[in-house]
């Protein structure tokens, strides 16, 4: 995503500006770059949401061939019309990271968001709770976050901290 957000940098960003609890500007990332298959760490369980969409005005869905044309084409056609917007909520709700899908990296973004700070050093207190990812990264994602042992035998110690969802939209 190469859209400012709120603070004018890109919304997945490694130089987010925020003032720390000393008054000292820094900067915080929510991405981490890399060659790897894309994937993204969000909060969706508040009531902002990384990215929003707002519906002003909805039709039902309704048959838009008039009748008389499908008896001759033999050909229904179905569709509806809405008028919707979409934006950016807060870029502490989304980590994306371009690193390899691993336990590790995973667990890298999962702290990054959960230690994210407001200005003047304030704990936001979020946990991130859905892993999106593209069907090539599906297997993987539940290895991480669904598993109850990990490929070694092992307990997953973070097995149950995320949902995985998989869209076949990213790649």
């Amino acid at each position: 995503m190469t859209t400012a957000c709120y603070d004018g940098q890109n919304f997945f960003s490694a130089t987010h500006p925020v003032i720390d609890e000393d008054g000292v500007s820094g900067s915080v990332s929510n991405y981490t770059s890399g060659a790897q298959t894309p994937w993204y760490l969000l909060v969706s369980n508040r009531g902002i949401k990384p990215v929003v969409w707002s519906v002003r005005k909805e039709e039902p869905f309704k048959q838009l061939t008039p009748a008389e044309l499908v008896d001759r084409n033999k050909k229904i056609e179905y569709g509806c019309y809405v008028d919707a917007g979409i934006g950016y909520g807060f870029w502490q709700l989304a980590y994306l990271s371009k690193a390899d899908l691993t336990a590790d990296n995973y667990f890298t973004a999962r702290s990054a968001i959960m230690n994210f700070y407001s200005d003047q050093g304030r704990k936001l207190g979020l946990i991130p709770d859905l892993l999106v990812v593209p069907p090539s990264l599906e297997r993987k994602a539940r290895k991480i976050v669904v598993s109850d042992l990990t490929t070694a035998g092992e307990t997953n110690e973070l097995a149950g901290t995320a949902e995985v969802l998989v869209s076949p939209w990213l790649s």
